[in-house]
């Protein structure tokens, strides 16, 4: 965060997000509750930063969310390209599955 700059904090459960990380969420997709739960899983893994920040990674959700270790605040949010590959996927099969949608005619018995 900026020295100096005032931002807009969002409370998620227990963390303060600034407005980046809320937009990184937000264009990307990400649940709030998969924020939460790579913050607070033991199976997340946590990296130093030389810049006195923790990346937080989560092999389950393929998410990192770096967070201020002065402030506590989450600075940003990123995904692997695998999440980015399955959620697109994703979206692309839905798309195609539910616009084709297929109506029969009801059983004459």
């Amino acid at each position: 965060m900026m020295k100096g700059r005032k931002q807009t904090l969002t409370q998620l459960g227990n963390y303060q997000v600034c407005e980046h990380a809320m937009r990184r969420i937000k264009d990307r997709q990400i649940r709030t509750n998969e924020i939460i739960y790579t913050l607070d899983s033991h199976d997340s893994r946590e990296y130093l930063t030389r810049d006195n920040r923790t990346i937080v990674y989560n092999k389950s959700t393929d998410i990192s969310i770096i967070v201020d270790n002065q402030t506590g605040i989450v600075i940003t949010v990123t995904e692997t390209d695998d999440r980015k590959i399955r959620t697109s996927t994703r979206k692309r099969l839905f798309a195609a599955w539910s616009t084709q949608c297929v109506h029969y005619p009801p059983i004459q018995v």
